[in-house]
């Protein structure tokens, strides 16, 4: 049994891609349970429920990851783990350029996903801003 947090820096959820790389909800349960962090993997066939290597992926399959990471973890819990060196990314945040826009991206996209806006910046305001500490 962990006794520090457990982090998976460049992991998805397998409910939503059924990739044999991405955290099954069981996986998850456990990194909470240790207070760890995910970070969420911006690589296109382990975003797609399909696995399909293709760059016109929407930003709302990277959403769907981030609500159930959120669901699963809590806002405070997920992260961002790009893996952009070598992955293909979806061509939607190609010109972000850097993590900032792109997690403003997605808290919008998720914001606007949630039927209750005063919820929705609640749930999707912490994404990517904790700092995991070794300990």
């Amino acid at each position: 049994m962990a006794t520090k947090p457990l982090i998976a820096t460049h992991s998805n959820a397998h409910a939503v891609c059924p990739s044999a790389r991405n955290l099954t909800d069981r996986q998850l349960e456990a990194i909470a349970e240790t207070g760890g962090v995910v970070g969420l993997n911006f690589h296109v066939a382990f975003l797609r429920d399909d696995g399909a290597f293709n760059p016109d992926t929407p930003l709302e399959t990277m959403v769907r990851h981030v609500d159930h990471l959120v669901e699963k973890l809590g806002p405070e819990d997920v992260a961002i783990g790009p893996d952009f060196d070598g992955c293909m990314v979806p061509n939607e945040i190609r010109p972000l350029r850097e993590i900032r826009g792109i997690v403003g991206e997605c808290r919008g996209a998720a914001a606007q996903r949630l039927r209750d806006p005063g919820r929705a910046a609640e749930k999707v305001g912490h994404i990517g801003k904790r700092r995991p500490q070794r300990q």
